[in-house]
């Protein structure tokens, strides 16, 4: 009968952090992740959530590469940015990595039809953690996208049935540049980013971006500057 304990008590699986724990699997540091649906339009009678931690809404095709040089292929992938994981599934198993094991992963975008890669911050020093999307590379400048969740607290007021009722989760990206040495957060700020940035003809820069309208806010502008700087 005590032995029969013993066993009951080690078959209960250790909970780690939120909702992963831990079990190998294909990759050498794989775990499980038992009945994980995040917590998308999650609600109960105690408290309502709103949005996802996750970078993509749904899971999508793609591939992992671990700093151990394992791969997966063709695989359902998605980002917890919040915690810093990548989930993928196989054999009708949701299973993780820690984002400090994962070199770098990939998601075929439905809607654009294009390999999106993510790749560690570890490769581009001056980031704590996480992932980035390159945007564009160049041999001066690197752009790219980071991501973070913002949480906003619930306002309800009961007494006063007044304010929004749940925690909204949402991902927000910002942009950064990696200048050779390390990397760098685009400010929204003209004034700040020119006298920043490592360029140096600062009034040939400020006068290309007051000419093209540059807004440091949009995307596809900043690309276009950092492809001319890099053309410089």
């Amino acid at each position: 009968m005590r032995h029969f304990i013993i066993f009951i008590l080690l078959s209960i699986p250790f909970q780690v952090f939120s909702q992963y724990s831990s079990e190998n699997k294909t990759f050498v540091v794989a775990n499980t992740t038992a009945g994980s649906q995040g917590i998308s339009t999650f609600n109960n009678t105690e408290r309502k959530v709103i949005g996802s931690q996750y970078l993509t809404a749904t899971w999508l095709i793609g591939g992992i590469e671990t700093y151990k040089k394992e791969e997966g292929v063709n695989i359902p992938i998605r980002y917890d940015v919040e915690n810093n994981v990548v989930e993928y599934q196989e054999n009708n198993q949701n299973l993780w990595l820690k984002g400090d094991q994962v070199k770098s992963f990939y998601i075929l975008n439905p809607s654009t039809g294009s390999k999106d890669v993510y790749t560690n911050v570890k490769e581009f020093p001056g980031i704590s953690q996480g992932f980035v999307k390159v945007l564009t590379q160049g041999e001066k400048y690197t752009l790219m996208e980071m991501y973070k969740v913002i949480k906003t607290e619930s306002t309800y007021v009961a007494a006063l049935d007044i304010g929004s009722p749940g925690e909204k989760y949402e991902v927000k990206e910002s942009f950064v540049y990696f200048d050779g040495l390390a990397a760098s957060l685009v400010t929204t700020s003209k004034k700040t980013f020119i006298q920043k940035v490592p360029f140096e003809d600062k009034e040939k820069l400020k006068t290309y971006m007051k000419k093209n309208k540059i807004s440091l806010r949009n995307k596809e502008e900043l690309v276009q500057l950092f492809q001319w700087m890099n053309q410089q």
